[in-house]
């Protein structure tokens, strides 16, 4: 699939979101965006110990990533260039604005609603993946985790 056509689906995904928030006048969906300097690590890291799965909307400087059986709150994975040579089409998409405002590779925070923590923690320690735990406020749980790339991944739920 051509880089134009990726653009036009991501593009197509968001046009119901968008018609939405101007006839209601307020926020209607969640995309989160994080950089990252590998596909491939992030794409391991993310289906391995979180459980999201990768959705075939993929271009050559974005991916997306799903929570199993839904479309909500994807987590589209941007290939950090900021340092290196980039393209013409690099400097349209992201441009140097982004590099300079800081949003490359390591800077983001993720927070995700998880309902199995245990089954993450358990994969975690199998793996021997460090993460760090909080106490529970209640029943709640929190787990937190530097994915390869150093982003930081908090865990709340049960």
């Amino acid at each position: 699939m051509k880089f134009g056509a990726v653009l036009a689906a991501i593009s197509l995904m968001a046009a119901p979101a968008l018609g939405q928030a101007q006839t209601t006048g307020g926020p209607t969906e969640l995309r989160s965006k994080i950089a990252v300097k590998n596909f491939d690590r992030a794409i391991d890291f993310y289906t391995r110990y979180i459980g999201m799965e990768v959705s075939p909307l993929r271009n050559a400087h974005e991916l997306v990533l799903e929570f199993p059986g839904g479309k909500d709150h994807p987590v589209v994975l941007y290939l950090d260039t900021c340092g290196e040579p980039q393209s013409a089409a690099d400097s349209q998409i992201l441009g140097p604005e982004a590099c300079k405002n800081g949003f490359h590779a390591g800077s983001s925070w993720l927070m995700i609603v998880h309902t199995q923590i245990p089954r993450v923690i358990a994969t975690l320690k199998a793996a021997g993946y460090p993460f760090t735990t909080m106490p529970a406020i209640g029943e709640i749980r929190y787990l937190f985790i530097k994915d390869p790339d150093g982003n930081t991944v908090e865990l709340a739920g049960r």
